[in-house]
């Protein structure tokens, strides 16, 4: 075969394809939470290189084997409640209720209590 404009060699696409090898993120998050969180090792030290959560998502996806999410329906998770720890043995795809209700569990407060706290330093900082 030989060029046709766009590809090379077509043939050979199929084995490029990353549903092959990948699973989709959107199929994966259907799992259990508990099913998506047999990977963490809590016991392995937090790694902290600085940026927040979004920089995390290629290496998450990459560790687990999926792709990576568009938009803010999934996010990564940290089991290890350190925001700026990057090891992949602490984080897991999560819902935004997940991640709310592990906040809420962390900090021993109901929902309602954060929001208040947050808003009201909000009005303090402007």
């Amino acid at each position: 075969m030989g060029w046709n404009g766009r590809v090379r060699f077509p043939n050979l696409l199929p084995y490029f394809n990353i549903k092959y090898w990948m699973q989709n993120i959107y199929d994966y998050i259907k799992r259990p939470k508990k099913e998506r969180q047999e990977h963490l090792d809590l016991d392995d030290y937090c790694i902290e290189r600085g940026g927040g959560s979004t920089l995390c998502k290629g290496l998450l996806a990459h560790f687990v084997e999926t792709t990576i999410p568009n938009g803010h329906m999934i996010l990564v998770c940290h089991a290890c409640n350190n925001g700026k720890c990057s090891n992949p043995k602490h984080l897991y795809w999560g819902t935004p209720s997940e991640n709310r209700m592990d906040r809420v569990r962390y900090e021993n407060r109901t929902l309602c209590e954060i929001m208040e706290d947050h808003h009201r330093r909000r009005k303090i900082n402007g």
